[in-house]
């Protein structure tokens, strides 16, 4: 009866741990993922996670996060590459973002770029931030 007992306290345990990210997600209707470089991200499948056109073919340390209810969605990641002048514009941060990420930035420059028609991109300390509400 003992192993039975420790064996159930074991796998809800394991199912705790491992159910972290679930919960997020269903809770919260939030999701992040994490991919070394743009290469390892999605392509087609999953569209929350693929990277936006503006997001430069050589980004590294790319972190995405995403309302799943929602078009909130947050990057960052790092690149030598500029933002491409087809697809970005320099303009005013007018807004702050719905979503929060521990990796997220204290505060929000008031310069930045328009990247399409919703996207809000500033760089600090060598990475680039993006966010939609």
């Amino acid at each position: 009866m003992k192993r039975v007992i420790l064996a159930g306290v074991a796998l809800a345990a394991v199912a705790a741990l491992s159910g972290c990210a679930t919960i997020e997600e269903y809770a919260f209707h939030e999701k992040e993922l994490a991919y070394a470089t743009w290469d390892d991200a999605p392509t087609r499948g999953d569209l929350a996670f693929v990277p936006a056109a503006f997001v430069a073919h050589d980004a590294t340390d790319l972190r995405i996060r995403t309302k799943t209810d929602g078009t909130g969605k947050l990057y960052r990641y790092e690149t030598p590459t500029e933002l491409d002048p087809e697809l970005c514009a320099q303009s005013a941060i007018e807004k702050t973002t719905a979503l929060d990420a521990s990796w997220w930035p204290e505060s929000t420059p008031t310069e930045g770029w328009m990247c399409g028609e919703d996207w809000q991109v500033f760089e600090s300390e060598g990475v680039t931030y993006a966010f939609r509400n």
